[in-house]
């Protein structure tokens, strides 16, 4: 029996696309963004860098009220059985999760209420 290890190659990382962007997709790898709690609010963020074709900084911001959608999606059968299939993917990510952290001060940039404490 042969064994076979998934590669990742550049054009598997997650894609954006939004009718303002015409026929454009701006590409994002979560796999370098920072998730981190707020702590004012209690919120979670991810921070990060859009890769390309421009390099938008970006911090989504979790509400308490977004969990039931998150759940939503994370939890369907498809999903489900697409992070299942793809679960070779996280355990690369594991094995070199150092060469993915985030650059500079993004998070200061992004949260400065986080710094003025």
């Amino acid at each position: 029996m042969t064994r076979r290890f998934i590669k990742y190659t550049k054009g598997d990382i997650m894609k954006l696309w939004s009718r303002g962007l015409g026929k454009q997709e701006i590409i994002m790898d979560f796999r370098y963004c920072k998730t981190l709690k707020d702590p004012e609010t209690g919120n979670m963020l991810i921070i990060g860098n859009m890769q390309s074709p421009v390099t938008w900084e970006f911090k989504i911001t979790f509400h308490p009220e977004d969990i039931g959608g998150i759940m939503k999606a994370i939890f369907c059968p498809s999903m489900l059985f697409f992070a299942i299939k793809n679960l070779p993917q996280y355990l690369i990510y594991l094995m070199n999760r150092n060469k993915f952290k985030h650059e500079g001060n993004l998070v200061e940039k992004l949260t400065p209420h986080m710094n003025s404490a």
